[in-house]
C-alpha cells in the first residue's frame, strides 16, 4: 500500500477437507497499522470484527460452528499507511509502502482459530 493512503488486505479460508470443521473460535491478528479486521461466512453473515490491533480478543462459539465442506470464509484488514496513522518511513526516513512482514510497522492479516 503506497504512503498516505488506506487499503484492504483480503483472505479467503475453504473448507476443502471433505468433511465438517467444527469451529470453538476465532480471533484476527493485524498489526499495528490494522485499523480493522472483519470475517464473514459464505452466506455474507459476518462473525467477527476487532478494531484494536494490541488487544483483538476472539469469538467463542458454544455450540461450535460447523463448517460444511466447500463452505468458505473471507476476511480482510483495512489498513492504515499516513491517513490517520503515521506513514511507515524506511531507514533513511523516507515514506515508504507498506508490505507483508513481521515487525509491527509491517502489514500482517491472519485468521486464526482453533477447530476440530
Amino acid at each position: 500500500m503506497p504512503p498516505f493512503t488506506q487499503g484492504l488486505q483480503h483472505g479467503h479460508y475453504v473448507n476443502d477437507t471433505g468433511r465438517p470443521l467444527s469451529i470453538l473460535g476465532l480471533s484476527g491478528h493485524m498489526h499495528f497499522r490494522g485499523l480493522r479486521f472483519t470475517a464473514w461466512l459464505s452466506n455474507g453473515t459476518k462473525i467477527y470484527e476487532n478494531f484494536d490491533w494490541a488487544h483483538p480478543g476472539g469469538r467463542g462459539f458454544n455450540p461450535a460452528y460447523v463448517l460444511p465442506p466447500g463452505n468458505f470464509i473471507d476476511y480482510e484488514c483495512l489498513y492504515d499507511n499516513g491517513v490517520e496513522r503515521t506513514v511507515r518511513h524506511d531507514f533513511a526516513g523516507n515514506p515508504v509502502a507498506l508490505v507483508f512482514g513481521v515487525t509491527t510497522e509491517d502489514a500482517m492479516c491472519i485468521l486464526t482459530g482453533t477447530f476440530y
